[in-house]
């Protein structure tokens, strides 16, 4: 498996992951916890953390009502460790997906609880064609 440079997450309390290596070329993607995260961090080849941020927005305070706000405590997790092992962070604003999506080729998950992995790819995708590495319609591994 190529090594990655790039890595995108879309972070919760499920985290969605892709890896991409310099060139922009998916390498592969999934799903983890908050104990895996930390030891893909740990393990990875990457230079350039993706991940998208956080916001608050006021029609959804109501079901933020005593949540424990897991997305917030990864996100600080995750810049945490970039900081201490001088990694590069972007953060992304979530209303990237549609784009990313038809850029990436991709259609959404069916369901929120498998949709983690997917929308950290386009997070990656939108990232890298922004930037002018990665060609459109490349897909994971080509």
């Amino acid at each position: 498996m190529s090594e990655a440079y790039f890595l995108a997450l879309d972070p919760g309390k499920t985290t969605g992951w892709a890896s991409f290596e310099e060139s922009g070329v998916g390498i592969t993607m999934g799903q983890c916890n908050v104990e895996e995260l930390i030891e893909m961090l740990k393990t990875t080849t990457a230079k350039v953390i993706i991940t998208e941020d956080y916001r608050l927005y006021p029609w959804k305070l109501k079901e933020q009502t005593w949540s424990k706000v897991e997305t917030v405590r990864v996100i600080g997790m995750i810049q945490l460790w970039c900081y201490l092992n001088n990694l590069q962070l972007f953060l992304q604003d979530a209303n990237i997906k549609t784009i990313g999506y038809m850029w990436a080729g991709l259609k959404k998950a069916g369901s929120h609880k498998n949709s983690h992995e997917r929308d950290a790819y386009v997070h990656g995708v939108y990232f890298l064609q922004k930037a002018g590495i990665r060609k459109p319609q490349q897909g994971v591994g080509n």
